[in-house]
């Protein structure tokens, strides 16, 4: 089902604000990734916010499709950052993810 993030101490919004760099699409973000970090997709599902941890390329093309009218966001964030908040991306991880 995927990884999401949560963080305890703060909202989601205001975690990616402040341990990730905004970008409108998946494309733009996609072509700034560096090293060490990892596509964060803020999604609004009416009702409420997540924020997708993009681990691999199919959760890239899931959360990308031209056809999900849904709002979206999104965030490169450092894998250290991620692992803070979600620390079952470790297993993702030395699987080959991104």
């Amino acid at each position: 089902m995927g990884l999401y993030i949560n963080p305890e101490d703060t909202s989601k919004e205001e975690w990616l604000e402040t341990y990730g760099f905004r970008f409108a699409t998946f494309t733009e973000a996609k072509e700034q990734l560096i090293p060490n970090h990892m596509i964060v997709c803020l999604v609004d599902n009416g009702a409420f916010t997540a924020a997708a941890i993009l681990y691999n390329a199919g959760e890239g093309t899931e959360f990308s499709c031209p056809n999900d009218s849904r709002a979206k966001v999104f965030y490169i964030v450092g894998v250290q950052d991620l692992l803070s908040v979600e620390p079952k991306l470790s297993r993702y991880l030395t699987g080959g993810a991104q």
